[in-house]
């Protein structure tokens, strides 16, 4: 399985429209974050959400707080699972020392080397 190649800030941006149902299917998934299609555009567009496409799977991440979080995926697990360690040496490069992501609970049996935090509970009222 290939690693998904990490898009310049430029290319993210010209290329939005190919993975945008992609992120939007990741974004209409993802119960932890607020973000919006718009937002997570801006984002990208500023450098500040990071993308990773191969014309069938994206994924997002960010450097915040001391921590790589991967915000987003879309597609299967399997070339995203390839990308880790290219996401983990970008941030040793910045000086992060963890990587976070949110998955599905079975992620944890394919990244053994990841350690599951807890676990998420909501109530919708």
């Amino acid at each position: 399985m290939s690693a998904l190649p990490l898009l310049s800030v430029e290319e993210a941006n010209a290329r939005f429209g190919e993975y945008q149902d992609l992120l939007e299917i990741a974004i209409a998934e993802d119960r932890l974050h607020s973000m919006t299609l718009p937002y997570a555009q801006l984002a990208i567009a500023k450098g500040v959400l990071r993308v990773l496409y191969d014309g069938q799977n994206v994924a997002t991440f960010a450097m915040m707080d001391g921590v790589a979080h991967v915000v987003h995926g879309a597609g299967e697990l399997g070339p995203l699972q390839a990308t880790l360690p290219a996401i983990e040496a970008q941030a040793k490069a910045q000086g992060v020392h963890k990587v976070r992501l949110f998955g599905r609970p079975g992620w944890s049996r394919q990244l053994p080397d990841y350690n599951v935090l807890g676990t998420l509970l909501e109530k919708t009222l």
